[in-house]
């Protein structure tokens, strides 16, 4: 059994100025937000200025860093470039020590096998070598004990070929290669030795 509210007439006026009284009130229900789909115009502007700004900020950084690594990577290879310089330089004075040694060595082989097959060569030596003797009147000649025989057999020559010398002594210098002499004169020593004419003849070439 089903009831319905009956409202009398006296009631109904007092009803009807409520519903009046509600409508003329502010709405108290919440803000709608915006329509799904559109997007505010600053909020949009707002976006586009912090993803510059960011975009700005992230590119400075990157261009930072990469300045920094080819700055690391030239001093590394300059430092390369001055080790690599300073290799070399070495590697070519101990190459050239190295030639000169050998070609001091080959020298003084050449120079004895020829007084091997050729004594007299020692004369020859030590008679250019008495031509830079200047004005003195007596020598000491140094050779090598092995050519001192033949350089004493050939003292009367080497006298003759020289005019201003009046006395030599030729005596025997184990330190000296063969085929190398060194003559002291009054004025100082004469350098004959095989060493330092490979010495001079490296330094024509130079």
């Amino acid at each position: 059994m089903s009831y319905k509210r009956v409202i009398r007439a006296e009631d109904a006026t007092p009803l009807a100025r409520l519903e009046d009284y509600l409508q003329t009130q502010p709405s108290h229900q919440p803000a709608r937000s915006a329509t799904p789909g559109q997007t505010d115009p600053s909020q949009e502007a707002s976006y586009a200025e912090g993803y510059e700004a960011g975009f700005r900020q992230g590119l400075q950084t990157v261009l930072a860093n990469e300045q920094s690594r080819i700055a690391a990577f030239e001093a590394d290879l300059r430092a390369l470039t001055q080790r690599v310089e300073s290799a070399v330089e070495l590697w070519f004075q101990k190459a050239e020590q190295s030639l000169i040694r050998l070609a001091k060595e080959a020298a003084r082989r050449i120079v004895c096998e020829e007084i091997q097959l050729r004594p007299e060569v020692i004369e020859t030596i030590v008679r250019d070598a008495l031509r830079h003797a200047g004005e003195t009147t007596k020598v000491r000649v140094r050779v090598n004990p092995f050519d001192l025989p033949t350089l004493e057999q050939k003292r009367e020559e080497l006298l003759a070929a020289c005019a201003n010398i009046q006395g030599i002594e030729i005596v025997g210098d184990e330190s000296l290669s063969r085929g190398s002499t060194i003559v002291e004169t009054e004025g100082g020593l004469i350098d004959a030795t095989v060493e330092s004419k490979v010495d001079a003849l490296l330094g024509e070439a130079a």
